[in-house]
């Protein structure tokens, strides 16, 4: 840069260099093949960039029944970890002691809270949800927990759910 140049000019073009390199590196692959096309579009190279182009239409053309295939696959314990809530619904005044409750169950059967959400609450019902560790957890065992949890006179309804990690 010329040295005559105003030290904040100089100071605004150094920064706005640098936010550009940033930001070419945080380009995903799909950006970057999306700028070769285009390049070579505007580089009047029509043939390449049908090409490339007609490369990115094939590869998503074929892959999408494998992916189809992935995304249909059950999860299953043993491979993949999940995330059980135990979800509990009582009424407004009774949430503190299901709370107590909730904790003491899953305590009982060895499954360790993570944390406790209220997942709606309205003046007749709150829904609290008890998240666990992630972990592999018995289906009869979270039955038990769910069932005692029923039993309770503080306890309007109970369940569990799953789901995987991300």
């Amino acid at each position: 840069m010329p040295d005559h140049m105003p030290h904040g000019v100089r100071d605004n073009i150094q920064l706005i260099i640098r936010m550009e390199e940033e930001q070419s590196r945080e380009r995903s692959l799909s950006d970057r093949i999306g700028d070769a096309i285009g390049t070579f579009a505007g580089s009047r190279l029509p043939a390449e960039a049908a090409t490339l182009a007609g490369f990115v239409l094939a590869g998503n053309t074929l892959l999408r029944p494998l992916v189809n295939w992935v995304n249909r696959r059950p999860i299953t314990p043993d491979v993949t970890e999940a995330k059980y809530a135990v979800h509990v619904t009582c009424r407004p005044g009774d949430v503190s002691d299901v709370r107590d409750l909730l904790d003491a169950e899953l305590d009982r059967a060895s499954y360790p809270v993570r944390e406790v959400k209220t997942l709606s609450e309205t003046d007749a019902q709150v829904e609290l949800a008890a998240v666990l560790v992630p972990m592999t957890a018995v289906e009869a065992e979270l039955d038990a927990v769910a069932t005692a949890l029923e039993n309770s006179p503080l306890v309007l309804s109970a369940t569990w759910s799953v789901e995987a990690t991300s």
